[in-house]
């Protein structure tokens, strides 16, 4: 309990229209987060494309930190070489940039030193899909709360997977 600090950044919108103009303060953000203690951190985001945009912003400020991005379809042998990277008591920075919902905010067990702190930047909202749809239209049928069972409550518990990450 001594060593949790739960924060939160309001003023930035994560909604697909508004990503682009939220890039550069992202960034700043975390630059923010990650520098009052040197060591290890995931980001996590509710997109590639998110992702990639920001950390590209993040290094172009920041080009002496050293980052990490996941990649769409790594092998396993690229994950493992990604989550070695993370290595314990790490005596400089490195930055883990990662995607909600994805191979490294669920079921990735960095113990000790090897992971220091998480940011999560938005919600992972579930993508619409034909079998969301189905899931939303039956809830608002039972409960009125359709949307809620169908994007809002998956989205949230991809936030509390990655979230995990450091409390494991």
């Amino acid at each position: 309990r001594e060593n949790l600090c739960v924060a939160v950044a309001e003023g930035i919108s994560t909604k697909y229209e508004d990503r682009d103009r939220s890039v550069k303060k992202t960034a700043s953000y975390i630059a923010a987060a990650v520098c009052g203690k040197v060591g290890n951190y995931m980001v996590y985001f509710p997109s590639y494309s998110y992702m990639e945009q920001v950390a590209k912003a993040f290094c172009e400020r920041y080009p002496s930190v050293p980052v990490l991005l996941q990649k769409r379809g790594m092998t396993q042998e690229q994950k493992e070489q990604f989550l070695d990277a993370f290595v314990a008591d790490n005596p400089g920075m490195l930055i883990g940039f990662c995607v909600l919902g994805g191979s490294f905010s669920e079921g990735v067990d960095l113990p000790g030193g090897r992971l220091i702190g998480s940011i999560i930047v938005g919600v992972g909202i579930p993508g619409l899909s034909d079998e969301r749809n189905i899931i939303r239209d039956y809830y608002a049928d039972q409960n009125g709360m359709g949307y809620e069972y169908a994007y809002v409550y998956p989205g949230m518990n991809h936030v509390l997977q990655a979230a995990g990450r450091v409390i494991r």
